[in-house]
């Protein structure tokens, strides 16, 4: 990561909970699988606050369908989770 742009997982609460366990996990399974070449960098930090993102973020994925960005690497996920969570999926928004 640059010095720009840094991943960060807010949780919220105090010790081991499974908001600070997820991401935690993830990252320790991403680093024993070795799926990156790169060093796995996210922080894990309680949250202080939250901002809205610019309204140009807002809803990118809905304004710019066929945007590189996501159609590599969105619209897979998305493909996955509707597969996986049928129940759950809605096309939709909020």
């Amino acid at each position: 990561m640059g010095e720009t742009l840094r991943v960060v997982a807010g949780t919220e609460g105090q010790g081991l909970n499974r908001q600070r366990w997820l991401p935690a996990a993830g990252c320790h399974e991403m680093r024993r699988a070795r799926t990156n070449q790169r060093p796995i960098v996210t922080e894990i930090a309680p949250l202080v606050a939250f901002y809205d993102a610019e309204p140009y973020h807002q809803a990118f994925a809905a304004r710019n369908a066929r945007h590189p960005d996501i159609v590599i690497h969105d619209l897979p996920k998305i493909a996955r989770l509707r597969e996986r969570f049928p129940a759950r999926y809605r096309a939709e928004g909020r």
